[in-house]
């Protein structure tokens, strides 16, 4: 697995989606109750940031844009108007730094 480092995690709060460059794409990192997640930094029912529309409510990634929900888990969707999942990667916390593999996605997504 091809891991990189996207930045530092000293700043990463508790249940807020935070953006991070990734070459050419956006990713959002998200600690909640003690567990990193990332995701694509783009709605899978439009093309809006979750960075921009994102928010965790209840339990859930919701994208206020449209009203979007996905798991946490495995950026499932939850209920129309999203249909597909949102795209969600390997992530990792090392030595203060957040570190991601592009190439694997979360548990739950298939590969």
């Amino acid at each position: 697995m091809d891991w990189q480092m996207i930045g530092s995690a000293a700043n990463l709060p508790d249940s807020k989606l935070v953006r991070f460059e990734h070459g050419d794409k956006g990713v959002v990192v998200l600690r909640h109750e003690g567990r990193l997640y990332a995701y694509q930094d783009q709605c899978s029912h439009q093309d809006v940031r979750m960075s921009d529309f994102g928010d965790v409510r209840r339990g859930q990634l919701i994208c206020y844009a449209h009203g979007a929900r996905f798991a946490i888990a495995d950026g499932a969707p939850l209920g129309l108007p999203a249909t597909m999942p949102l795209p969600c990667y390997a992530v990792k916390e090392e030595a203060g730094q957040i570190w991601i593999a592009m190439g694997k996605v979360c548990p739950g997504q298939n590969s």
